[in-house]
């Protein structure tokens, strides 16, 4: 019963088959109707149908494809579900794809009744735009060009979503038509007659669904046809107003009549938009009110779920409404911004004021390109949302309360499709507008004399250093900081350590002159009065420079591990170079051994001290390893050392004689103290000589040399003893030979 049924139906989707290939571009109504019925002729239809013909054959199928919906076939496809066992639920199934058939039929036929007039109006020329001769009449030419663009962009727009759509249907009827093959092998090898009735209705449903794919390809493919016939008008009629605009001088951008003239367009829109939007607010709060009241009602049951649902469809739908006008009305802003740039340069290209401009108008391109793919997403979801909110609308039927929602949020949805595709298309001039205003501002600039432009380079340069002069690092406390901040701070830290050392120098020289202090007292002192004059001028320069010391906060933790861990030992040294100046036992001018090293201290540093050798090489000792090595201070407290070395003379020597000339010697020598007196002492006999131990006082760390004493001393002595006809030994010895035999010995007399 129900295969004879939809048997019957046949020949309403017929073309619907037939579309095959792309619809040709720019063809006429009789080649894209070429294009659809090329591939197969039908009996009753003409070979090559003209569009009257077309239009009554489309017709004649919406009105056949009624039957699909009426009571008796629905009755019958009751009786197929139940004898296939199959629930009766699944009607819905059939009805919603005899539904979707029907209305691409109507929708197509009605299309098509207005097509032929459309396809009319844009066979010939396209009109020539009059030449405007004054800024009003150019104003009322740009408006037209707005329209003119916006209409080509929706023209575009509604044809690549109509395209999508194809591209969607087109996947569902392949594979409705693999599962028309599947279920026609289920059929075909069915045991049971209930199993073979199941898979008739399933194969026929599969047949329906697909029928119905192919209908709204049918119907979108014309609706193709239709915006591009509309972009092809709107897209000449840009040109043609372009081409006047150019021709009558008005097409440039910096010009006060025209900043003008769209200022004032922008008030009168801004106002409108005002008024749209307080109403979608307006349609939001009555939404919200009517979901608190079915919330409030307590009614359960699907009938209460349905209209919930409606309700939160609707509540969602305004809400979206009111944020796209919103976006609209920040678009305005940006546009009514710029505009008052270009009536700012009307009058001279000022290189402040075109610099200003320029970057407003990188920066607007930059914001609205990343606006971009999410305006695209959101008006994709509202012609979805709008479909599915029509769809359910045609469905609902006996509850006027949910009817009511739903022609509400289907007012709504419409309201945002096209609000959102204005937005989108607004965007997109205005991008162009502004990389026009751009290239214009080149060009103007590309213009001026070899003066203008160098103090046009000289003022980039000054902008730019200023732009990173001001550039902002961060904020802290409620207070930028920026680039400039950061190097004055520096310069006056480094400023501030060097005024602080010049003033501790200053006040410890003072000191020293005028309460007679030590010289270590005076470098004690100095480094007292550093630390508090330094930290003084560094938070004076941090507050005049408004950086508040929260700055510091987030190195505080660094900072702390630092001082326990990496800077441990400058905190050493520090503290032992206070303990050294405290102590003195270690002074300027003292004459020191620390390790390997000797030498005099030349500097006592809070970190390290200098120690000079006496070869004239510097070293730098840390000051805690004065206290934690050994170290030997030749003059800590008295300055007075003695040396000692040993002579030896020739066995024989009289010993009183030696005595006394090495005493005349120690005494006689300069740099020798008197005090305490020096000494000569008969120390051994040696191997080879009588020893003598010499023992003299001098005074080091003055200009006294020791090595240079004791070299003298020597070379007196050596003298005085030679005078003296003593006798100073070098070593002798006895040479014994053992042998087993005797050792022959003889006596050579060498030739003369």
């Amino acid at each position: 019963m129900v295969a004879a049924f939809f048997r019957s139906s046949a020949g309403v989707l017929i073309a619907a088959f037939l579309i095959t290939s792309p619809v040709a571009r720019a063809q006429g109504v009789k080649a894209l109707i070429d294009s659809i019925t090329g591939q197969a002729k039908q009996a009753d239809r003409p070979a090559d149908p003209s569009l009257k013909e077309q239009l009554e054959w489309v017709r004649g199928e919406s009105e056949a494809s009624r039957s699909l919906t009426e009571e008796s076939a629905e009755k019958t496809t009751r009786a197929a579900l139940a004898a296939a066992g199959l629930p009766e639920s699944r009607i819905e199934d059939f009805r919603a794809a005899a539904r979707e058939i029907q209305r691409n039929f109507q929708g197509a036929a009605d299309l098509l009744d207005g097509l032929k007039k459309l396809e009319e109006e844009n066979a010939g020329p396209a009109p020539q735009t009059p030449v405007p001769k004054t800024e009003a009449a150019a104003a009322g030419l740009r408006d037209s060009l707005r329209r003119s663009q916006l209409a080509a962009k929706s023209a575009r727009g509604e044809a690549d979503l109509l395209a999508r759509l194809v591209a969607q249907q087109q996947l569902l009827a392949a594979n409705a038509e693999k599962e028309i093959r599947q279920l026609g092998e289920e059929e075909a090898s069915a045991q049971t007659g209930e199993a073979k009735a199941r898979a008739g209705v399933q194969l026929q449903l599969a047949r329906l669904q697909k029928r119905a794919a192919d209908a709204t390809v049918f119907f979108a493919k014309w609706r193709i046809y239709q915006q591009e016939i509309l972009l092809k008008k709107a897209d000449a009629q840009a040109a043609s107003i372009e081409s006047a605009l150019r021709e009558g001088g008005f097409q440039n951008q910096i010009n006060a009549g025209r900043a003008a003239s769209q200022l004032a367009a922008l008030a009168k829109e801004s106002a409108d938009l005002e008024k749209s939007l307080a109403a979608a607010v307006k349609s939001q709060a009555a939404a919200i009110e009517d979901k608190k009241k079915l919330a409030a009602s307590g009614q359960t049951g699907p009938q209460a779920v349905a209209r919930q649902s409606a309700a939160d469809a609707l509540v969602d739908a305004t809400q979206r409404l009111v944020a796209a006008l919103q976006g609209t009305q920040s678009l305005l802003d940006l546009e009514k911004a710029h505009w008052l740039s270009v009536q700012s340069l009307a009058g001279e290209l000022d290189p402040a004021t075109v610099r200003s401009a320029t970057a407003q108008s990188e920066d607007a391109i930059r914001t609205l390109s990343d606006w971009r793919p999410l305006l695209d997403r959101r008006l994709l979801e509202a012609r979805e949302n709008l479909e599915a909110a029509r769809k359910k609308l045609r469905e609902t039927s006996g509850d006027p309360v949910q009817k009511d929602l739903l022609e509400r949020t289907v007012e709504t949805d419409q309201l945002r499709v096209g609000a959102g595709g204005a937005v989108i298309s607004r965007i997109e001039q205005f991008i162009a507008l502004q990389n026009d205003f751009l290239s214009e501002l080149d060009a103007a600039r590309r213009n001026e004399n070899a003066t203008r432009k160098l103090a046009r380079t000289w003022d980039d340069i000054a902008a730019f250093a200023a732009g990173i002069w001001k550039f902002e690092l961060f904020s802290a406390g409620g207070s930028s900081i920026n680039v400039g901040k950061v190097i004055l701070a520096i310069a006056g830290l480094l400023l501030a350590l060097k005024l602080s050392g010049w003033i501790s120098r200053r006040a410890s020289r003072a000191a020293e002159r005028n309460l007679r202090i030590a010289p270590v007292q005076r470098i004690l002192l100095e480094k007292i009065l550093f630390i508090p004059v330094a930290a003084t001028l560094i938070l004076t320069t941090l507050n005049w420079l408004n950086i508040p010391l929260t700055v510091f906060a987030f190195f505080g933790g660094a900072l702390a591990i630092g001082v326990g861990f990496g800077a441990q030992n400058l905190v050493n040294n520090f503290i032992s170079g206070l303990i050294l100046l405290l102590e003195r036992q270690i002074k300027v001018g003292d004459i020191i051994e620390v390790g390997p090293s000797t030498g005099k201290i030349t500097h006592l540093g809070s970190r390290c001290s200098r120690l000079r050798k006496f070869d004239g090489v510097e070293v730098l000792i840390p000051n805690s390893a004065f206290l934690e090595k050994e170290v030997i201070n030749w003059t800590l407290d008295d300055s007075h050392h003695r040396y000692d070395f040993t002579v030896g003379v020739a066995y024989g020597s009289p010993v009183e004689k030696a005595l006394a000339v090495l005493d005349a010697a120690l005494r006689g020598q300069t740099g020798v103290l008197k005090d305490p007196e020096p000494g000569v002492y008969f120390e051994a006999f040696g191997d080879s000589a009588l020893i003598f131990r010499l023992y003299y006082w001098i005074e080091v760390g003055g200009d006294t040399d020791s090595r240079a004493v004791g070299s003298e001393i020597r070379c007196r002595i050596e003298r005085d003893l030679r005078a003296a006809g003593i006798e100073l030994p070098f070593p002798q010895r006895d040479l014994r030979i053992r042998s087993s035999s005797p050792i022959p010995v003889r006596i050579e007399k060498s030739d003369p």
